[in-house]
C-alpha cells in the first residue's frame, strides 16, 4: 500500500468516513483498505472490494488490481477501481477477427469511478491514469461505458488525437424505473406490446401449461443447481458461440457464489417438466437490479420465452421494496426499448501510451477499423447486414458450433 501524501482538507462532512489517499496495487493492499473502499458510494457491485478481487483471482490474464482513493487539491474525493491485465484489442468484421494485438491494460471496472463530478476532478483522474502509462505500467487505459457528455468522457477524449481510440461508437444503455404495480407497468406499454405479451403467454400456457414451472434461486446452497440448470439452456444459444453466455466457469462460480452469499443474486429458471428452457439472472445492489445475459432454448422460439420470463422477472422485482430500477445494460436489443423507460448514451474510451508501440497499434487499428466501418455502411444501405447477422447467429446456435472469432 502506498500513501501518496495528499493532505486532507480542514473541513469534512461529519457523516462521511475518513478518507486516506491510497494507491493499491496488490490484493493484500486492497484487503487491508476494504473499510475505506466499502465506504465509497459505488453505484454497481463491480468495484466492491470482494467482487473486484474475485475477478482478479479468477482470470489468468489479470496481473493485479489497480485501485486509487484520492483527494483533489480542491478537496474532492475521487475513487477508481480497475485491474492490470493483458487483453486483446480486437478489430473484427462480423464475427471474424482481422487484427488482435495483445496489450498490457489498466481496465477500470464498470461503475468503478466515483467523484469525477467536476471538470477538475475528471481531469485529475485522467492524468493519474496517464501518469501510470508514462511510468510504463501499461500500454493502454480502458474506461468502459463512460456516459457521453459527462465530465469524465470530456476529459478522457481530450487527449491528443494519436493517443485516443477512434473506433468506439456510442451505445444506448437502457433501464426501467419500476412502477408501483405490475398492472401499472403493463398500462405504460404500447397496445401492440401488451397484445404480444398476452398472445405469447396464452400460447405457451395452452401448449405446455400443465408442465410449466418457474424456479427462483436465491439461497447460497442453490448455486450448483442454478448453474447446472442455466447451462442446460445456455449451451444451445448463439451467445455461447460468441462466448458471452453464462457458463459454469471458475470465475462465474466465484462471482455468482459471492452474489448469493451477499444476498444480491436472483435467478429465474423456466422449465417444461424436468427440462429447463429459459433463464434470467442478475444481482440487486443499492436499489438497482442488474441483469446478466439471459438464455432460452431455440426449440421454443415460437413462444417468445425471453419476453415471457422477463415479465415474470419484472413482476417479482416490482414486489420487492428494496429494488426500484431494473438495469438492462447497454445495447440496442429490441426488448430493452419495449420494456425500458429511460436511456442514455455510453462509450468505451481507450487512451494509449505515448510510446512508439502505443501510437503504432492505435494507428493500425484505426486504419483497419475505418475500412470495416465503410463496409458496414455499405451492408446497411443494401440490407445485407441484418441477413448476415441472422445467418451467423443461426450457425452459432447449432449444437457443437464454435465462435469464428479468434
Amino acid at each position: 500500500m502506498i500513501d501518496i501524501g495528499i493532505p486532507a482538507p480542514a473541513e469534512r462532512d461529519s457523516q462521511a468516513s475518513p478518507v486516506r489517499p491510497l494507491v493499491l496495487r496488490t490484493p493484500d493492499e486492497v484487503e487491508a483498505a476494504k473499510a475505506e473502499l466499502e465506504a465509497v458510494p459505488w453505484r454497481r457491485l463491480d468495484p466492491v472490494p470482494d467482487y473486484a478481487l474475485a475477478v482478479v483471482r479468477s482470470r489468468p490474464e489479470v496481473v493485479g488490481p489497480h485501485v486509487e482513493l484520492l483527494l483533489s487539491p480542491a478537496g474532492e474525493r475521487i475513487a477508481f477501481v480497475g485491474r492490470l491485465e493483458d487483453v486483446p484489442l480486437t478489430v473484427a468484421v462480423g464475427y471474424r477477427t482481422l487484427y488482435r494485438p495483445v496489450l498490457r491494460a489498466i481496465t477500470l471496472v464498470h461503475g468503478g469511478v466515483v467523484g469525477a463530478d467536476s471538470p477538475a476532478a475528471a481531469a485529475m483522474l485522467v492524468e493519474r491514469l496517464r501518469g501510470a502509462l508514462a511510468a510504463g505500467e501499461a500500454d493502454v487505459v480502458s474506461l468502459p461505458a463512460i456516459p457521453v457528455g459527462s465530465h469524465l468522457h470530456a476529459a478522457a477524449t481530450a487527449v491528443p488525437w494519436a493517443l485516443r481510440n477512434h473506433l468506439a461508437r456510442p451505445s444506448t444503455h437502457w433501464a426501467l424505473r419500476l412502477p408501483d404495480s405490475y398492472d401499472a407497468f403493463l398500462r405504460s406499454r404500447s397496445k401492440k406490446t401488451r397484445e404480444n405479451v398476452r398472445v405469447y403467454r396464452n400460447r405457451l400456457h395452452r401448449d405446455h401449461g400443465d408442465d410449466l414451472s418457474l424456479r427462483v434461486y436465491r439461497e447460497p446452497a442453490e448455486l450448483g443447481e442454478f448453474l447446472a440448470a442455466a447451462e442446460t439452456v445456455a449451451v444451445k444459444t448463439y451467445q455461447r458461440g460468441l462466448g458471452v453466455a453464462l457458463a459454469d466457469t471458475i470465475e462465474e462460480r466465484a462471482l455468482t457464489g459471492l452474489a448469493f452469499e451477499r444476498g444480491w443474486f436472483r435467478g429465474w429458471v423456466l422449465s417444461v417438466g424436468d427440462r429447463p428452457i429459459a433463464f434470467w439472472s442478475g444481482a440487486g445492489f443499492n436499489g438497482t437490479f442488474f441483469v446478466g445475459t439471459p438464455g432460452y432454448d431455440p426449440a421454443f422460439a415460437e413462444y417468445s420465452l425471453g419476453t415471457y420470463l422477463l415479465m415474470r422477472v419484472i413482476e417479482d422485482l416490482i414486489a420487492d421494496p428494496a429494488i426500484d430500477t431494473l438495469d438492462y445494460g447497454h445495447g440496442e436489443s429490441e426488448y430493452k426499448r419495449r420494456f425500458g423507460s429511460e436511456s442514455w448514451e455510453e462509450e468505451d474510451v481507450l487512451i494509449f501510451a505515448r510510446t512508439v508501440r502505443g501510437v503504432r497499434i492505435n494507428a493500425v487499428r484505426t486504419a483497419i477499423g475505418g475500412a470495416v466501418a465503410l463496409g458496414r455502411g455499405v451492408a446497411a444501405r443494401t440490407g445485407l447486414g441484418p441477413r448476415l447477422k441472422r445467418r451467423w447467429r443461426r450457425r452459432l446456435a447449432r449444437p457443437g458450433s464454435t465462435s469464428p472469432v479468434g
